[in-house]
C-alpha cells in the first residue's frame, strides 16, 4: 500500500478549546514531535488499539 492510499482521506477540521489545544502541543514538543499532527495521529491510534482490546476488532466496509 503506497503512503498515498494509506493517507488518501478526507479532511476536517477538529475542534479543541484553545486552552486545551495549546497544551496538547507544549506535551508534543515535550516529547519530540516535530509537528503536532504526529501526536494526534498517535494518541488517535493508541485509543483505537485498546478500544479494540476491550471490544474486538472493528471490521471496516
Amino acid at each position: 500500500m503506497s503512503t498515498y492510499d494509506l493517507y488518501k482521506n478526507k479532511s476536517y477540521n477538529l475542534r479543541l478549546p484553545n486552552e486545551l489545544r495549546i497544551k496538547f502541543e507544549i506535551i508534543a514538543k515535550r516529547q519530540g514531535y516535530k509537528k503536532t499532527s504526529h501526536a494526534y495521529k498517535e494518541v488517535i491510534e493508541n485509543y483505537v488499539k485498546a478500544y479494540e482490546l476491550q471490544y474486538g476488532e472493528i471490521k471496516l466496509d
